[in-house]
């Protein structure tokens, strides 16, 4: 259907206000802890995760992969901004790329904690805060 040059720039306008708007406000990479929930913004929506079911975060990338009891969910966000917002008794950062709960810890040594999602490494920086978070 052809359309006049006057509608596509009202609709560009539109369009790039939407895009300045998210830039100013964050919203699709907004994360915060709420009640005891995690909230991510996906694309236009928010998805509230009760931070109970949060077992591990993983950085893949631009990305990272939240592991729940029973599923992950991906999200574009940084582990800085997710870290941020989870309870420092409650979870841990043991490597650059690893945020893992208290609850998943099976155990540890020096160099690996096992998990319910498996065997995560621990970074040489994170090995002194991962000692305090277990009050070894």
């Amino acid at each position: 259907k052809p359309f006049s040059m006057e509608r596509f720039l009202l609709a560009m306008d539109r369009g790039v206000a939407a895009v300045m708007e998210r830039r100013a406000t964050g919203v699709p990479h907004a994360v915060t802890q709420v009640m005891g929930h995690l909230s991510m913004g996906s694309g236009r929506r928010l998805v509230q995760i009760p931070l109970s079911d949060i077992r591990q975060v993983d950085a893949q990338g631009n990305h990272v992969i939240i592991h729940l009891e029973g599923r992950t969910r991906r999200f574009c966000s940084t582990m800085k901004s997710i870290e941020a917002q989870l309870p420092d008794r409650e979870f841990v950062r043991v490597h650059r790329c690893h945020i893992i709960s208290r609850s998943s810890i099976q155990d540890w040594d020096g160099l690996v904690v096992r998990t319910s999602q498996g065997t995560v490494p621990i970074g040489a920086s994170y090995r002194r805060r991962l000692r305090e978070f277990m009050g070894a």
